[in-house]
């Protein structure tokens, strides 16, 4: 998912999905949550199917922007169900301001994986279920998504880029090109902005 909403914009008590907040007062707020209590890491497309099967209208959309439901590589789970999940939460938005400051507001599923993986090792034995980069990368969207931890949110896209606000150039290889030409006084080689996408994972068809 992407999310850009800008950190400041919006109280941290306000839902981000407004058109759909009346989702969450309903009984198929209730039934959704209580699915994935009972089925935790359950396949999405699983639920999908038999939510809709049990009465629950519109169910991916109602998944995906249900506060408590955490996609993570495209399994469900609530919060309450992974252990130490606050504690990974401190460790990853420490790691993103980290990274933020030093890349100029950018960096990448690669990059925080990296930086976190030896300080949520407990995290990922405990749970026995989050250890790769893409998995990382969908909590922190959750994080500073519907949780806004915090109160910020932040830009996710393409499961690899992650900035801490919407950047004016495009995302892409070649915006960040441009990006880090930026951070060099305006000049960049091909070669040492290739180096800089290739060292932060940030490279892929399309991206």
């Amino acid at each position: 998912p992407t999310y850009t909403h800008n950190a400041e914009s919006e109280p941290v008590s306000q839902t981000v999905h407004e058109p759909e907040a009346e989702y969450f007062h309903d009984w198929r707020s209730s039934e959704i949550k209580t699915y994935v209590e009972k089925h935790p890491g359950c396949a999405k497309q699983q639920a999908i199917s038999d939510l809709s099967d049990a009465g629950v209208s519109r169910a991916l959309n109602r998944i995906d922007q249900h506060p408590d439901v955490i996609d993570i590589d495209e399994r469900l789970y609530v919060k309450e169900s992974i252990y130490g999940f606050d504690e990974a939460a401190e460790v990853i938005s420490d790691a993103l301001e980290s990274l933020f400051a030093a890349n100029g507001g950018y960096t990448s599923a690669h990059e925080l994986y990296q930086t976190v993986q030896v300080k949520l090792d407990d995290f990922f034995y405990d749970n026995d279920a989050f250890e790769s980069e893409r998995q990382v990368f969908d909590i922190a969207a959750y994080i500073f998504g519907k949780m806004r931890y915090r109160g910020k949110t932040y830009v996710f896209r393409g499961n690899i880029h992650i900035w801490r606000e919407q950047p004016d150039y495009p995302m892409a290889d070649a915006g960040l090109l441009i990006h880090w030409a930026r951070l060099n006084g305006g000049i960049l080689t091909r070669q040492l902005g290739y180096d800089n996408l290739e060292r932060r994972g940030a490279m892929g068809p399309g991206k």
